[in-house]
């Protein structure tokens, strides 16, 4: 709980200079998987693509995702 309460004020911030951004327009919102920036991108009508940069949320050849436990089937 005090971690929820302690990044409450940041997201905030991050919210808000997302706002700021998206009032120039974009082409595709590209965000982090944890951040719910598709709702900039529906506001905007243009496509939301997460990008992780580390192979957490995606399974990758060598590894299974921490989340879904699975590794990519093999052609």
């Amino acid at each position: 709980m005090q971690v929820m309460r302690r990044s409450k004020p940041l997201m905030a911030k991050v919210f808000d200079d997302m706002a700021t951004i998206a009032q120039d327009g974009a082409d595709v919102v590209v965000h982090a998987p944890g951040i719910p920036a598709h709702h900039f991108a529906e506001k905007l009508g243009v496509p939301a693509v997460p990008a992780a940069l580390q192979p957490v949320w995606v399974p990758t050849p060598p590894s299974a995702t921490r989340c879904c436990h699975s590794r990519c089937p093999r052609r």
